[in-house]
């Protein structure tokens, strides 16, 4: 959907009549209706890898929390030596570095594959030119750049404990697939 598109105006100008009135309560749920619409009109099947972007982030950030939580109480027992205390926040900063490789590998290679895999595969003589995006019918999803490396920065401000985890999940899809111009 362009932006000067007759069919995004009617959405923008639909969206905001809503907003206003039938959502007043709940404009984010709005927000999120309209948004996901937007995304799906480029193509369904984008939306599949911002619906996994958004899952993996988000879990990532709930474990983040879990980690620094059970730390934290197990630093807290009484009877453990300056040590033990040391070493409990050691492991804990070895799983949290851990989780946080695993969640941002598993999205870069999304985000590679859509980006950089035509070019390898044209690059290696065309002998992976069939598990190519274009090649299985795939289109790059609207936007992956953007929410990927959005959703990054919040799992990274989650493990620097800038951030705290959101706890609801379409709270944190709304924030990562907040359409903007």
């Amino acid at each position: 959907m362009e932006i000067y598109s007759l069919s995004f105006f009617l959405l923008v100008s639909v969206g905001l009549i809503l907003y206003y009135t039938v959502f007043s309560r709940c404009q984010w749920i709005c927000l999120l209706g309209l948004s996901l619409l937007f995304f799906t009109a480029s193509g369904w099947k984008g939306l599949v890898f911002l619906l996994f972007t958004a899952l993996t982030i988000w879990l990532g950030g709930l474990q983040l929390a879990k980690l620094d939580a059970d730390s934290a109480a197990r630093r807290k027992t009484p009877g453990i030596t300056k040590d033990e205390k040391k070493a409990i926040k050691a492991q804990a900063v070895r799983r949290k570095k851990c989780l946080v490789a695993a969640v941002l590998t598993a999205n870069f290679l999304v985000l590679g594959y859509f980006k950089y895999w035509s070019y390898f595969a044209e690059l290696l003589s065309g002998a992976f030119s069939a598990t190519a995006p274009s090649s299985l019918g795939l289109v790059m999803p609207l936007g992956i750049s953007f929410y990927t490396f959005q959703a990054v920065g919040y799992l990274i401000d989650c493990y620097r404990g800038r951030h705290p985890a959101e706890k609801n999940y379409v709270r944190f899809l709304l924030f990562i697939s907040f359409f903007r111009s």
